[in-house]
């Protein structure tokens, strides 16, 4: 098992991101979406995956399948956290995760990608936060593990200097601009 990442040294690593600095090597894995601009990737990046998660979930209710996997993990893991009497620690985990990825991804977006300098720090957001509580404080506890290695991979897509949309399926929706 990996060692347990403390939430410091978590919120460092995102300081040290190079958010909107794609590194030329995505993941042959991902759905990418390049776009003239970031604003203009996102844009069809989402369309894209939103047509995926209607197929996906065509006569299968209304819940989504992103949602329905994203509510398992924050379940599994919540409760692990409750049991293991780290409430207290989930809730600070999740603000400043959140708190300190807007801050980074802002920053890094109005530089970068001046276009998608609003929209885009709420996704990372939201993937960050659930990557600090699932993976950094429940880290060490019950988990199933192909709900860690899923926000792995979510978190991989920033840490790589790309925009993640979504996931549908297992499979990740991923933006960037056609920087040449």
């Amino acid at each position: 098992m990996k060692q347990q990442l403390s939430l410091e040294h978590f919120l460092e690593e995102l300081r040290d991101t190079a958010y909107f600095q794609p590194d030329g090597n995505p993941d042959p894995e991902w759905l990418l979406v390049l776009g003239k601009t970031w604003t203009a990737a996102r844009i069809a990046v989402a369309d894209a995956a939103k047509a995926a998660a209607k197929a996906a979930v065509a006569n299968a209710g209304t819940e989504s399948a992103w949602d329905a996997a994203r509510t398992s993990a924050w379940n599994l893991a919540r409760i692990a956290a409750s049991d293991a009497g780290r409430n207290e620690l989930w809730e600070t985990a999740w603000d400043k995760a959140r708190d300190a990825s807007r801050e980074f991804v802002w920053a890094a977006a109005r530089t970068e990608a001046p276009d998608a300098a609003w929209a885009v720090p709420w996704d990372a957001a939201w993937h960050i936060a659930d990557y600090a509580v699932i993976c950094v404080v429940c880290g060490d506890l019950p988990v199933p593990e192909h709900h860690r290695h899923t926000i792995e991979k979510r978190m991989e897509v920033w840490r790589k200097g790309y925009a993640l949309m979504a996931e549908v399926n297992g499979m990740l929706y991923v933006y960037a601009a056609n920087v040449r």
